[in-house]
């Protein structure tokens, strides 16, 4: 779909007049894009002029949304605070909460406004770049910076909205569940166990907020930490200065050895598989939490979920204790002379310390790769049936050093379990793309439930996950994604998530962040001076294609009028995986079936495949191989073979209708025509047959083939030929006969 069709289907017809005006910066650059027109310094002027005035529209129109956002929002918590409960107050929380739900769909419709309003000035500025002789996209980008309307970050305002929900609620309209005070500081030490059966989500990052205010208006935001002031009261349309918020930032670091068996064993979904990492909430640097997380997941049953045990550490420890040469006995010591702590909770935590740290040392376990993103969570307070989590900017980034034989690289100093040019304040934005970090399209969105047997999850929970605003992952991992895509050629299975990643790209570049120089006016042809927004080449067909690059992401498909959007996109196709593994020699032969007729009705893949000559790899280095993942079947395959069947039906009826014919001709030549026409007939209703019922059961077990027959028809088609050769020469030696 064109981009202005898209536009027109997407206004919010209550601001339509503040929308970028695409359809007059077209009209605008029409002379360019025709040959017998001439686009003169008058017109470029014209169309800056425009755009321009559009930008500052568009920039004008959100801040005065955000100021009405906020002084409603301030309104509401008046109205709720002075607000008695009674008995009778019921109607007066029903009008507050009527309204917060719609600040709710306001602050979706204001972000979906923004990030429409970017892709129309993206759009429209390399249209022009493309039909003109003048290049304004690094002009462009310095008004953009100037005007970053798509840079507001909501956080604040959807935290505000969680106290009101929380407020109603408590006051007499309950939703989900009743939940204490919604401002909870989870960063505590000490040994903790969770088991909990988890479910992840892939989420567009054009969906987030979406999908948050949908989930506060039934559950609180959980806070790490007390919003700070200097975040929290933001003037309206003011970037948050850090993007990577101190509050809500996690840091994972986990850990591996050379043969990377941690990472073997979680994607071969291995018994008791292990993910060993190291956690801590905000920056380490100087003034944040010295407080580091050990955990240690371990893969339960399917229906049980996922085992994690963890236990606080000092930050100056963690390098002594992963070399084993500090122990947790002074801990041990304290806990034994607290009275409140009982005996078997010291044993657990002595037994549990020691395990992991055996586990390391044992297995030469190292840093491998560390994870840092954004997360919201949300749960009621006291209540863990049911955690919902929301993580955003997800990064990965390679933290071994010196790990490999043939990779001297020293990313961490000597003596240090983490290396130190990556934190909060140091966004890894600053690392080498694909090389040192990888940054994940997607959000990811985790659903914890841990409910009773036999007791279902909730219906706002159910109609979420089935909306189209999530896709479901299962069994998708961080830590391996991580492995997967920085060490892509030093393991031998990659996940069978990738497969569905690199089908789209998803994304739309975000403008640099520094101001770019503006060049001089007028540029003669042409690209190399700007700024690379370009897109990937078409196919024969003139769609754009996301090709993959060697890291595991995928680079931007572009779309110009009339080709596939940004949005064109995982989350929309919802196709399956294209890794899967081939069943063979699975079939059951003693039943009674046309599967018998195996070299009839299936070949060798082997025997199609070209010879190859053996590769000699560099030392270390192994040849990766796809993971085991289910295919998924849908409708229109069994509508394939039902037509694949009905076409022979339609072979074998014509031939038995020539056979009927000639046989009733009443001559030899004839009736003997007519047996071998009718032979070949009933051989290909046979075949027709048989080969739709292979295909059916191949396609219920979800084999991934082969479906193909090359013999079959082959010996059809000689058959035919045969008895059309045989008629033709009886009737020739009949007809010349003596």
């Amino acid at each position: 779909m064109k981009f202005g069709s898209r536009l027109n289907d997407q206004i919010y017809s209550e601001w339509q007049l503040y929308y970028v005006d695409y359809t007059q910066l077209k009209k605008l650059l029409k002379k360019a894009q025709d040959n017998d027109a001439v686009y003169t310094e008058k017109d470029e002027s014209e169309f800056v002029e425009k755009i321009d005035r559009e930008l500052e529209k568009v920039y004008a129109f959100e801040n005065v949304k955000l100021t009405d956002i906020n002084s409603r929002i301030e309104q509401c918590a008046v109205k709720v605070a002075a607000l008695m409960p009674t008995p009778d107050s019921g109607p007066e929380y029903s009008a507050i909460q009527d309204e917060i739900n719609s600040i709710a769909d306001d602050i979706n419709q204001l972000a979906r406004y923004a990030r429409l309003n970017y892709t129309g000035f993206l759009k429209i500025v390399k249209k022009h770049d493309r039909h003109t002789d003048y290049v304004l996209r690094p002009m462009f980008m310095v008004r953009l910076n100037q005007c970053p309307f798509w840079k507001q970050d909501y956080d604040p305002l959807l935290f505000k909205l969680s106290e009101l929900f929380h407020s109603v609620r408590s006051g007499g309209r309950s939703m989900s569940f009743s939940q204490p005070s919604p401002m909870v500081d989870i960063s505590k030490g000490g040994t903790q166990t969770f088991i909990r059966k988890s479910t992840k989500y892939f989420v567009n990052p054009d969906d987030v907020v979406e999908i948050k205010t949908a989930i506060l208006r039934h559950l609180p935001v959980l806070v790490y930490k007390p919003i700070k002031s200097s975040s929290a009261n933001l003037e309206p349309g003011t970037p948050n200065p850090r993007r990577y918020n101190a509050d809500h930032s996690i840091t994972s670091i986990y850990l591996d050895n050379s043969s990377f068996d941690l990472y073997t064993s979680k994607v071969e979904r291995a018994e008791n598989a292990q993910a060993i990492r190291l956690r801590w909430y905000g920056s380490l640097e100087e003034g944040g939490s010295q407080e580091v997380f050990v955990e240690r997941k371990v893969e339960q049953e399917e229906e049980t979920g996922e085992l994690k045990d963890r236990f606080a550490i000092k930050d100056k420890y963690v390098a002594g204790y992963l070399k084993g040469e500090y122990t947790m006995e002074k801990t041990v010591r304290k806990m034994r002379e607290n009275k409140g702590t009982t005996q078997k909770e010291v044993e657990d935590f002595q037994r549990l310390t020691t395990e992991i740290q055996n586990k390391i040392v044992e297995s030469n376990l190292q840093p491998v790769v560390r994870t840092f993103y954004n997360r919201t969570a949300f749960q009621m307070p006291g209540d863990s049936r049911v955690r919902i989590s929301l993580d955003s900017n997800l990064s990965l980034i390679r933290e071994d050093s010196s790990l490999f034989p043939d990779d001297p690289t020293e990313r961490r100093p000597e003596g240090a379990w983490r290396r130190p040019d990556v934190d909060i304040y140091h966004p890894p934005s600053e690392l080498k793309e694909a090389q040192e970090v990888v940054h994940f399209p997607y959000a990811v969105l985790e659903i914890k439930l841990h409910l009773e047997p036999f007791q279902e999850a909730p219906k706002w929970i159910k109609e979420l996950v089935q909306s189209e605003l999530v896709e479901e992952a299962p069994k998708f991992s961080k830590f391996v994604h991580g492995v997967a895509t920085l060490f892509e050629n030093r393991v031998e299975l990659l996940p069978f998530w990738l497969a569905q990643l690199d089908k789209d790209g998803g994304n739309i570049p975000a403008p640099p962040t520094e101001p770019t120089p503006p060049p001089s006016r007028r540029i003669p042809k042409r690209r190399q001076t700007t700024i690379n927004m370009d897109y990937d080449a078409k196919d024969p067909k003139g769609k754009g294609k996301a090709a993959p690059t060697s890291s595991g992401q995928t680079s931007t498909a572009a779309s110009e009028d009339g080709e596939p959007s940004e949005r064109t996109s995982l989350l929309g196709t919802r196709r399956p995986p294209s890794i899967h593994k081939a069943k063979v020699g699975s079939r059951n032969l003693g039943s009674f079936s046309f599967r018998s007729l195996n070299g009839l009705f299936r070949h060798s893949s082997a025997s199609l495949s070209a010879p190859t000559t053996p590769v000699n790899l560099p030392p270390g280095v192994k040849v990766p191989k796809k993971v085991v993942t289910p295919v998924r079947v849908e409708p229109k395959v069994f509508f394939a073979n039902e037509r694949t069947f009905l076409s022979w039906m339609g072979v074998a009826g014509l031939l038995g209708s020539f056979s009927i014919a000639l046989f009733n001709a009443g001559d030899t030549v004839g009736r003997i025509s007519g047996i071998m026409y009718t032979l070949v007939s009933i051989t290909t209703l046979v075949y027709g047959w048989g080969l739709y019922q292979r295909r059916r059961e191949m396609i219920i077990r979800r084999e991934a083939g082969p479906y193909d027959d090359l013999i079959g028809p082959t010996v059809i088609c000689v058959a035919i030929f045969f008895a059309v050769g045989l008629n033709a020469y009886l009737k020739y030696a009949v007809k010349h006969k003596p």
